[in-house]
């Protein structure tokens, strides 16, 4: 009996939750949810049977959304406003013209069952679209000209938002070859340049420290508005980076090794056990006993270290070119390790340890060259600046 109930109360239980759920049309509607009621109905006349009640809750739903959209919409269809307004507009325009389309593939199914619904139609929608993408490319030039002026006369702040500006115009009208070209001016106007000066302390030349061999690379764009410059070119500068050098050293190759003989008792197999007279011995289930036989195996090993590091020491400092003042300071003391470390062995590889067969598992790799190791430490310097510069003060002209 206690199992029927639950057969009969469960499916009760989940019908309920199901329902409750489930918010209805006429909820929606009256809760002002016009385009969820709108996104449901369409669905069940899409997938289910066409019926008086949900074509009629189609109508409720698209008559209390229309004026709702109409008046948001109006005022940009003749009158000029924010872009920012212009693109919700657009935005809301394009989710309605969207369920204007899904409305019209199920129109025919709700006419061919003797049901008439009566909305919008899309060639009115669409003319609303075109009429605010006007507005908004209007809207799209006075603000990015406006902006501009401020650029060029310095405002770092101005350049980036009409960057972000021409972006969304450049979606618009992707043809417009000026565009790109504002594109590329505002992204320059925006950008921090920091000329990388190296102040060498220490007596070898300087053509000894890692960056030298980027001088075939003028500059780095190490974030989306910071370039890093490493040869004093004739453009104005925002910042100077000073790398003062204590110390960078790259050692020599060097190589260790260690030798010595190990050895271990192993099992070699097994013998038969045999009694004074050579007979072979069984326990009570008529199996012959057999006795390990113990060995000492005994190998040569050679546990074989290479090792080199590369050292840089010393501090940044970074100066705004326009008072002189240090923005940001970091000490730099920044390490690099190579460590090779495998064994070879001649004789029972029973003898060696866990450890020492580990070892022999490990495979020889070369030793890094001088400009490996390098490498290395510029990236590590490089992420290093990357951290201290990505929040830099932007000049902005009041």
């Amino acid at each position: 009996m206690k199992y029927n109930l639950h057969r009969l109360i469960y499916p009760a239980l989940i019908f309920m939750i199901a329902i409750m759920s489930c918010a209805g049309p006429e909820k929606l509607i009256q809760q002002g949810r016009y385009e969820e009621a709108l996104d449901g109905l369409i669905r069940r006349l899409d997938r289910g049977k066409i019926t008086a009640e949900k074509v009629a809750w189609l109508q409720e739903a698209y008559n209390r959304h229309e004026p709702v959209f109409i008046r948001r919409i109006t005022p940009f269809l003749s009158s000029p406003g924010r872009s920012s307004q212009l693109e919700e507009t657009l935005s809301e325009v394009n989710l309605v013209i969207r369920q204007q389309q899904q409305i019209e593939q199920i129109r025919y199914r709700i006419e061919g069952s003797g049901f008439s619904i009566s909305t919008l139609s899309i060639d009115t929608l669409m003319n609303w679209k075109d009429r605010i993408l006007d507005r908004l490319t209007d809207a799209y030039k006075v603000e990015t000209d406006a902006l501009m002026v401020q650029a060029r006369d310095g405002d770092k702040y101005a350049a980036r938002e009409v960057y972000e500006l021409y972006h969304k115009w450049y979606q618009l009208e992707p043809d417009r070859s000026d565009l790109t070209d504002a594109i590329e001016e505002s992204r320059e106007l925006g950008t921090n340049h920091i000329l990388f000066i190296v102040a060498d302390q220490r007596t070898p030349a300087w053509a000894d420290l890692p960056v030298a061999w980027r001088s075939d690379v003028p500059a780095q764009l190490i974030n989306n508005w910071t370039n890093l410059h490493f040869q004093d070119d004739p453009i104005p500068y925002d910042f100077v980076l000073y790398l003062d050098v204590d110390r960078w050293s790259i050692s020599p190759e060097r190589i260790s090794e260690q030798k010595h003989h190990a050895q271990q008792r192993v099992i070699d197999g097994y013998r038969v056990r045999r009694d004074t007279a050579g007979n072979a011995v069984f326990d009570s289930l008529g199996h012959a006993i057999k006795d390990p036989v113990w060995i000492t195996a005994s190998a040569r090993i050679v546990e074989v270290i290479k090792s080199r590091e590369a050292v840089l020491h010393g501090s940044l400092e970074l100066r705004d070119e326009s008072n002189g003042a240090i923005v940001w300071s970091h000490p730099v003391d920044l390490y690099q390790q190579f460590n090779n470390q495998f064994a070879r062995y001649q004789g029972d590889i029973r003898a060696l340890t866990s450890d020492e067969k580990r070892l022999v598992d490990n495979p020889e790799v070369p030793f890094p060259n001088n400009r490996d190791m390098e490498a290395n430490i510029w990236s590590d310097l490089m992420r290093m600046i990357t951290a201290g510069v990505s929040k830099l003060p932007v000049n902005r002209i009041s």
